[in-house]
C-alpha cells in the first residue's frame, strides 16, 4: 500500500499466486494496512505469506564487563492480501499500464 516493492523471494512467492489464483492485480497488503486505507478483506478470502529477513546488533556485557557485539538474524512471516480481496479502495490500487496516468 505504500509502494515500497517487494523483494527476494517474496516476489516469486507473490507472483506464483496470483497466476494461481487469477488476480489481475499486482498489488499487495497486510489486512491492517487495509483496514487503515478504509477496506476490508472480502468474507471468506485466505491470505498469501510472505517473509521479512533482517538482523539486529545486540550488546551484551560479559561477567568480565566487557562489552560484546552481536548479531542476531531473524525472520519474521506477514500474511498479505492482493488488492483483488479487498473491497473499499475505490479503485484506488488498480493497476495502471507503463506510461499510462494513473
Amino acid at each position: 500500500h505504500n509502494g515500497q516493492p517487494y523483494s527476494g523471494i517474496n516476489v516469486l512467492l507473490l507472483w506464483s499466486e496470483a497466476i494461481a489464483r487469477g488476480f489481475a492485480s499486482s498489488r499487495w497488503m497486510t489486512f491492517r494496512q487495509a483496514i487503515e486505507l478504509g477496506g476490508a478483506v472480502c468474507k471468506g478470502e485466505t491470505g498469501t505469506t510472505v517473509v521479512f529477513a533482517s538482523s539486529f546488533i545486540r550488546t551484551e556485557t560479559t561477567e568480565t564487563g566487557t562489552e560484546i557485539e552481536q548479531d542476531v538474524p531473524f525472520l519474521k512471516a506477514y500474511t498479505v492480501f492482493n488488492t483483488d480481496q479487498i473491497a473499499g479502495l475505490n479503485g484506488r490500487f488498480d493497476d495502471v499500464a507503463p506510461g499510462e496516468d494513473p
